[in-house]
């Protein structure tokens, strides 16, 4: 199955004109389907009406999304609203954006390349981020790990979460993964619980005081650590405590970096 979500998920866009665009496109479905019946009718047809997704076509949502300004068409486009149609983000925002006129009459028929698998899906990553502060495409740490390693430490020694379980007991790790959960209670003395995740599940860190204190400025205000520490066997699911902050070297890979600043190799659009 398949969730469908909202254009309120989305950041930027305004109700007023999310609205006009739900109602032009209720409209239009409304009249497409009024014709289909009518034609059914007279030809005595016996098969069943057409579905929602073939009553409209790709041009028929670009014209409707004329509603919208131009900084919302962008969002659109990033966030993968037109995943129906095409899945190349580039080609949508070009079919927004860049609507057939008599300047520019045969602009809908320009389509980009492909880019590599990966290199796409990193696009997209942080086209999600920036559009809705998460994606569902692949985990954000797997493209990391692949072709925007922000770290000078080798990624080849990073341990994953699944292998955490296998180490022994104060053995020195390298762990990385997107911030999911920071708690500091206060009945524990000081000390900030965080539990990241990576394309392979969940691990839990343990920050004494002062080494929270040593590096609070990236434990704050990054959405991906790397850090060093000691295996703490708990059980089934072993924890690691923090003695290092590994900071990034190139920031600009890191999800959700301000647009502006994400690191893009623009030779392969």
């Amino acid at each position: 199955g398949s969730l469908q979500l909202g254009l309120r998920f989305l950041r930027g866009i305004s109700e007023e004109r999310a609205r006009d665009f739900v109602a032009q496109r209720q409209d239009l479905l409304r009249s497409r389907k009024q014709a289909g019946n009518n034609a059914m009718l007279s030809s005595h047809s016996n098969s069943p009406g057409e579905n929602v997704g073939s009553l409209l076509d790709l041009h028929d949502v670009i014209a409707l999304c004329d509603c919208f300004y131009a900084h919302e068409k962008i969002l659109l486009a990033q966030a993968n609203c037109f995943a129906l149609y095409d899945s190349n983000r580039r080609n949508i925002l070009w079919l927004l954006i860049a609507r057939p006129s008599a300047l520019m009459p045969d602009v809908d028929h320009v389509l980009f390349p492909e880019k590599p698998t990966l290199h796409e899906a990193w696009d997209n990553m942080q086209d999600d981020f920036a559009s809705s502060e998460s994606t569902f495409g692949p985990h954000p740490m797997l493209l990391l790990r692949n072709i925007g390693w922000p770290y000078a430490f080798p990624v080849e020694n990073v341990t994953p979460a699944m292998a955490l379980k296998k180490k022994r007991h104060k053995t020195q790790v390298v762990v990385a993964g997107l911030i999911m959960v920071r708690q500091m209670p206060g009945t524990a003395k000081g000390m900030l619980f965080i539990t990241l995740e990576d394309e392979t599940g969940t691990l839990n860190l343990v920050v004494r005081p002062d080494t929270h204190a040593r590096y609070k400025e990236w434990m704050t205000n990054t959405s991906v650590l790397c850090v060093r520490g000691w295996v703490q066997e708990n059980g089934p699911n072993p924890s690691v405590l923090v003695t290092e902050v590994l900071p990034a070297v190139n920031q600009k890979n890191l999800p959700g970096a301000p647009p502006d600043q994400l690191e893009r190799d623009y030779t392969l659009w």
